[in-house]
């Protein structure tokens, strides 16, 4: 018994610790987040900040495209360190990076094909005059981003290892360094540049995750810094076999997520784009909040499960709920003063409907409402379920939002609400999944 309560005791702490430590990290994400958009606004203007934002929801269509390797490493680390193998933890980590490497490489090629194919002016809707100045941005931000994309693997380092404050410290310095950089910008140029825009994104975030993986592989987790000696391929099944199952069940989200200001900026124009993403930060910040306090868990749950603590795994959900509900509450608060905290933030440049507001609420409280079920449900690899309804949201988000969007007069309001009503089956399922793992009564789909 005490040997048990130690380890709960020892495991909570942890979580606390990252929990509180990202809170003040998250704070400057927060706070960074918020005075980017006045700053941009300022910069671009309303249509080329509509086109900035949906050119970031573009690339992340391509960043998504790990095949899961992170989450498949994270799960296969945190088992590995678990168990204190060394040897295979380090093994796992050569591998995915050089997987990961390759995958970055092919998408490389594949982009400036692309690139040299497609009309970007005529899918984002905008003005011609703006196109060569739009592909250089794609190009500069692509190609950044293939170096970000093989590096962002040592968040998974310290996720596994149950310390996600240093990837919160990671995203944070990224941020400042990039509002301190435009900034700058804004007040010495005055040339309303995407360019330069995709420089200091791109560029700020580049340098930042590059010190964060020198600091993990040099200070914190030398056993673990790989080498060629060390790539195992035989982990590729393991890896790219769990990861590939993430991939599909992420697909959908993907979609949900990255396919909504494309659609507007296509259908009503990249204006619209503005007040639409305006009002998703805003909201953002209720899921920011939560996730720094259930991120930690994912890895803690691994844990937990190997180990067959449910009793542990109850609590935790049970204290997730509750807080839930007290998010609820503050996200009311935040929907009847929006209005003003919109004219605050960034006064008159734009204006956010009030129905648009209402939906990023609901949207914001029900992927919150997954966070606590799907924490647990992706730490224990059983995830089956989780890549059908995936599937169907891939399928039905694209053409319910161009209806609800185009063919109703609720214009970008229908697109966030054509989101909120794929994901109820989420919303209903997983809880359930989870008490049936929990409760060890699993079968079928919801044990696969």
């Amino acid at each position: 018994m005490n040997l048990n309560f130690t380890s709960i005791s020892s495991r909570s702490k942890k979580i606390a610790t990252n929990v509180a430590i990202s809170f003040g990290f998250k704070g400057i994400d927060i706070v960074s987040n918020l005075l980017l958009v006045p700053i941009l606004l300022n910069y671009l203007g309303e249509v080329k900040y509509g086109v900035w934002i949906t050119v970031g929801s573009s690339l992340m269509w391509f960043f998504f495209l790990d095949a899961g390797l992170g989450n498949g490493l994270r799960n296969k680390l945190s088992e590995a360190i678990a168990q204190y193998n060394n040897e295979v933890a380090k093994s796992l980590v050569s591998t995915a990076y050089f997987l990961l490497a390759a995958i970055s490489i092919v998408l490389f090629i594949f982009f400036i094909v692309l690139n040299t194919l497609l009309d970007w002016g005529t899918i984002f809707n905008i003005n011609q005059n703006l196109s060569g100045e739009l592909t250089s941005c794609l190009f500069i931000v692509l190609s950044f981003g293939c170096a970000q994309f093989v590096l962002k693997l040592v968040h998974t380092i310290y996720t596994a290892h149950q310390a996600p404050a240093y990837s919160s410290a990671t995203n944070s310095l990224g941020m400042l360094g990039t509002v301190i950089c435009l900034y700058w910008a804004s007040s010495s140029l005055n040339d309303g540049s995407l360019t330069t825009i995709a420089y200091i994104f791109s560029g700020t975030n580049l340098v930042v995750i590059l010190l964060a993986t020198v600091n993990a592989f040099l200070f914190r987790y030398k056993e673990l810094m790989p080498n060629f000696n060390s790539i195992n391929l035989s982990h590729s099944k393991d890896l790219l076999g769990l990861g590939s199952r993430f991939f599909i069940m992420q697909f959908g989200g993907i979609i949900v997520l990255y396919s909504d200001n494309i659609i507007i900026s296509h259908i009503i124009g990249p204006a619209e784009v503005t007040p639409f993403n305006i009002a998703f930060k805003y909201f953002k910040i209720l899921s920011i909040v939560f996730g720094i306090i259930t991120y930690p868990y994912w890895s803690a749950y691994t844990e937990a499960y190997i180990k067959n603590d449910t009793i542990w795994i109850k609590n935790s959900i049970k204290k997730l709920i509750i807080l839930w509900v007290c998010l609820c509450l503050l996200g009311l608060i935040m929907l009847c003063s929006s209005e003003w905290a919109y004219d605050l933030w960034i006064g008159g440049l734009t204006k956010i409907p009030f129905q648009l507001s209402l939906m990023m609420l609901i949207f914001a409280l029900m992927t919150s409402w997954l966070q606590i079920f799907t924490n647990l449900i992706n730490a224990v690899g059983k995830i089956k379920l989780q890549i059908i309804i995936g599937l169907f949201e891939a399928i039905v988000n694209i053409p319910l939002s161009i209806y609800l969007a185009k063919i109703t007069s609720l214009q970008s309001s229908g697109v966030i609400l054509a989101t909120v009503l794929i994901i109820i089956p989420a919303c209903a399922l997983l809880p359930i999944q989870y008490k049936k793992l929990v409760n060890k009564r699993a079968k079928g789909i919801w044990y696969s």
